[in-house]
């Protein structure tokens, strides 16, 4: 199985890890609801600015 990492995209240059092993993301409104592979669930206010499935990768822009 491959899980993705969730990226808090601060700049051009800069990131902000948000979480490993993500296996699910819900969208409702500005909120998007991260959960991961142990359970863990992480809120986060923001649009997500790309989802590459090669790299496992979401990347996440605040609002």
């Amino acid at each position: 199985m491959c899980e993705a990492t969730a990226f808090k995209v601060l700049s051009d240059t800069s990131e902000e890890k948000i979480m490993e092993s993500v296996t699910k993301i819900q969208i409702e409104g500005e909120r998007i609801l991260i959960d991961d592979l142990f359970g863990d669930r992480k809120e986060i206010i923001g649009v997500i600015k790309e989802i590459n499935l090669v790299k496992n990768r979401i990347d996440i822009i605040s609002v």
